[in-house]
């Protein structure tokens, strides 16, 4: 019985914790520095927000039909940008997003500040 209670315990703190992609913005990591790409998820469907690198005026664009699955920390992801479809599939551990797809790996960082 002990044992028992002390599994559901277990289970029940492993669930309460368990991390999400939604609050803050994932910007993208590049190893020179510049501007990345920097993702918003809604928590409340499976849209999300792809803001794409700053142009050189500071501008930046967004992708078109941006979408996300998350399930124990297994992420999937898949957007278009100029007709051009990308899907990206990896893990998320605490605040650190790694995926990769056909444009190559990437890794996001968790931060609350802005978009860029």
């Amino acid at each position: 019985m002990r044992s028992l209670l002390a599994l559901c315990s277990l289970l029940l703190l492993v669930g309460c914790g368990s991390p999400s992609l939604s609050g803050g913005h994932w910007h993208e990591e590049r190893a020179d520095g510049s501007s990345g790409l920097v993702l918003e998820f809604d928590k409340n469907s499976d849209r999300m927000a792809v803001h794409l690198p700053n142009n050189p005026d500071g501008s930046h664009g967004h992708a078109k039909g941006a979408t996300y699955t998350e399930q124990g920390g297994a992420v999937t992801m898949k957007w278009s940008v100029d007709g051009k479809t990308f899907e990206y599939k990896g893990t998320m551990q605490g605040d650190s997003l790694d995926v990769s797809g056909a444009g190559g790996s990437l890794r996001f960082v968790r931060k609350d500040q802005g978009a860029h």
